[in-house]
């Protein structure tokens, strides 16, 4: 998302339990339309061989999940609330 739209990270967080990392980036200091930056990036995603496999709810809006077969990765992006913030974020599995 942050290469993509030029957004600098928020935060970073790394789930020890689930093996998780987390980028998260304040919708404030998107400087694109939010839907230039989201279809940009599905788009992106799409194009290095991610799959749409589902969304779910969060607490601020939602979330679309993404897998990859060839390196067998899952990707959440979506919108939620991150220290008090709305916040975009990608997490990878």
């Amino acid at each position: 998302m942050g290469v993509f739209t030029g957004t600098p990270i928020y935060d970073t967080v790394f789930d020890l339990v689930l093996g998780t990392r987390t980028y998260y980036y304040n919708v404030l200091d998107i400087q694109v339309p939010d839907e230039v930056a989201v279809d940009g990036y599905v788009e992106l995603l799409e194009s290095l061989g991610f799959e749409e496999e589902r969304t779910y709810e969060t607490a601020t809006g939602s979330a679309t999940v993404f897998f990859n077969e060839m390196y067998q990765m899952e990707l959440h992006f979506g919108l939620d609330t991150y220290d008090g913030l709305t916040c975009r974020f990608v997490s990878i599995y």
